[in-house]
């Protein structure tokens, strides 16, 4: 009985859809080559991906410690 409710409560997630939590970054939204080379200097400076994944982290709610947020960013 408890996994059917929980399928049934999982379907209409599916079916609703959930709220976007999270955009991808500003620099990988195409695939141009003026993209790859931002996206390859946002990542070459050093600490700027760990500040962003930290302020990300601080202002979203989640069940995660910040080691683990920035493993899924």
């Amino acid at each position: 009985m408890i996994f059917c409710i929980y399928f049934t409560l999982s379907a209409l997630q599916i079916k609703y859809g959930q709220p976007e939590l999270k955009r991808g970054s500003f620099a990988i939204q195409s695939y141009a080559k003026i993209n790859y080379y931002i996206f390859k200097v946002y990542l070459g400076i050093p600490f700027i991906f760990e500040l962003r994944s930290i302020v990300d982290w601080t202002f979203t709610g989640t069940s995660m410690d910040v080691f683990q947020w920035i493993k899924l960013a």
